[in-house]
């Protein structure tokens, strides 16, 4: 096999692998908005997974490109024939499936910011509630607390 299917056959996989990790963030964001957080946990140990192997191929795709530019820092674009045959049709099904991936994490990332601003401030009711003392916020600003709301009498 040459170098130039090599790649091609990578190029597939990685295309293959970004595509389930698609459907993950998928599946991921349904669960985050369902509050069920056995199923975020479930995707993120497959989504570790998938970007391990990902890594992997990376490492394989930067490898066969600098071989066959003879460029260590050459970019896919760079290689002959890159948008030719089967080496073509995987770099485009790969170009395609990029941004879909970019724009699910971000919204996986905005649920899983949004959920964590949430939780901080029900933290923030309780130490108050309960007059927990001396404590740091998420930015960093020091906050006293007050006279406890909570103080255990009836």
């Amino acid at each position: 096999m040459s170098p130039a299917e090599h790649l091609a056959e990578v190029l597939a996989h990685e295309a293959e692998l970004y595509e389930r990790l698609l459907e993950l963030l998928g599946e991921e964001e349904a669960a985050l908005v369902a509050g069920d957080t056995r199923a975020v946990a479930g995707c993120l140990a497959r989504s570790e997974t998938l970007v391990l192997r990902l890594r992997l191929l990376e490492t394989s795709r930067r490898t066969l490109v600098a071989q066959l530019t003879g460029c260590p820092d050459a970019r896919l674009t760079e290689v002959p024939g890159a948008d030719d045959g089967a080496l073509g049709r995987a770099r485009a099904r790969l170009t395609a499936v990029l941004p879909r991936v970019e724009r699910a994490n971000r919204r996986v990332t905005a649920l899983l910011e949004r959920s964590l601003r949430l939780f901080d401030a029900t933290l923030e009711l309780i130490r108050s509630a309960a007059g927990l003392g001396r404590h740091y916020t998420a930015a960093g600003t020091l906050v006293v607390a007050g006279r406890p709301t909570l103080d255990g009498s009836a």
